[in-house]
């Protein structure tokens, strides 16, 4: 994170189609970083819930 919003609170989106993590301080976006999924699956149809 950078220095200037150390100890401040901050919000954290993930865009999953994008697999992008962006950081936003306020209303502005601080950073975006490479957010890679898993590529397995689980087929959820299959399990007795």
């Amino acid at each position: 994170m950078p220095v200037e919003v150390e100890y401040e609170y901050v919000w954290v989106t993930i865009d999953t189609g994008a697999q992008i993590m962006s950081v936003y301080h306020d209303p502005a976006l601080i950073e975006q970083h490479s957010y890679p999924l898993p590529s397995s699956a689980i087929e959820l149809s299959k399990i007795d819930l």
